[in-house]
């Protein structure tokens, strides 16, 4: 059983809006009693991760390495993301407007470090399943190099949370996507529990090494929690997809999920003018500035 392309833009509608909810809480309500749900942004981010990684690998499976297919994600992914730091650095961000960071890092607003990780994901995906090797040896492969290369970017760059969101769910759901062999209910259930139970089990593990400084084990805890979160609402999806695709809830996140890489690259800007406002406000703001945003690319042929 395999996502349809209304449950791909579904999930990631959810792991948009944790994404963002989570930014509010992070840095806008930091006096809030619900402060600590900052703390679950990792999970929207390894979902989304996840998603990038499955529909990376989809696309690969039904159409293969098209003609400029590197070509063509810089200029979906990242020409607009560019475009938009720019924007922001010298409209929002006036005291940083010489600012380039964004070009590798996390940039000013501290949370794009995404998509220059998502880049370099596609460019290792590309070498590696441009290989005349086996699927598993290039599994293998892809699993090893993504493990150095952002290993050794980290250390560099001490951006933490690339360790555990794009350093296992994009690899994770490249080989759920490849491999996915679930037929009957009774697995799809017993793995969805399975991966509830572990990320719980691991998120807990996480938060008690990260306490007592054992930074390697939280890492670790933490990367596979959020692993075993994303398997888990995958399970879930495939069993709720039905119902889920006939409800206006169904509909709404689809139409998140469909303009939330946009809502992705803006949505801390508009955070940066409402950061007096309320969570409400905000994350209908954010949608409504995503969308109006893609539409503007969309008139240039930046979006596909």
């Amino acid at each position: 059983m395999n996502f349809t392309k209304n449950d791909t833009s579904i999930v990631k509608g959810i792991a948009i809006l944790i994404v963002i909810i989570s930014h509010w809480y992070r840095y806008a309500a930091v006096e809030s009693q619900f402060h600590f749900i900052y703390h679950l942004g990792f999970y929207g981010a390894a979902l989304f991760s996840f998603m990038s990684g499955y529909g990376v690998y989809k696309s690969y499976a039904n159409r293969g390495f098209y003609k400029n297919w590197m070509v063509k994600k810089i200029l979906y992914v990242y020409i607009p993301y560019i475009i938009i730091c720019v924007v922001a650095n010298i409209v929002v961000y006036k005291y940083y407007k010489f600012d380039i960071s964004f070009l590798w890092g996390a940039g000013k607003d501290f949370t794009m470090w995404y998509v220059p990780w998502i880049m370099m994901f596609y460019i290792l995906f590309r070498l590696v399943y441009g290989l005349n090797i086996s699927k598993i040896t290039k599994n293998i492969m892809l699993i090893i190099a993504y493990y150095v290369i952002t290993q050794s970017l980290i250390s560099l760059t001490n951006i933490s949370s690339v360790w555990y969101t794009c350093n296992g769910a994009l690899v994770v759901g490249v080989i759920i996507s490849e491999y996915t062999t679930i037929t009957s209910k009774r697995k799809i259930l017993m793995s969805m529990l399975l991966g509830i139970v572990s990320s719980m089990l691991f998120a807990y593990l996480g938060i008690v090494t990260d306490n007592k400084n054992y930074y390697c084990i939280h890492g670790w805890a933490v990367i596979i929690s959020g692993v075993a979160f994303c398997i888990s609402l995958y399970c879930l999806m495939i069993v709720l997809s039905n119902i889920i695709e006939n409800t206006y809830l169904g509909n709404i996140l689809a139409s998140i999920g469909g303009i939330s890489y946009y809502v992705y690259i803006t949505h801390m800007k508009v955070l940066y003018f409402l950061s007096e406002s309320n969570i409400i406000i905000f994350v209908i703001l954010a949608i409504i500035i995503a969308y109006l945003v893609q539409k503007c690319f969309l008139k240039v042929k930046l979006v596909k």
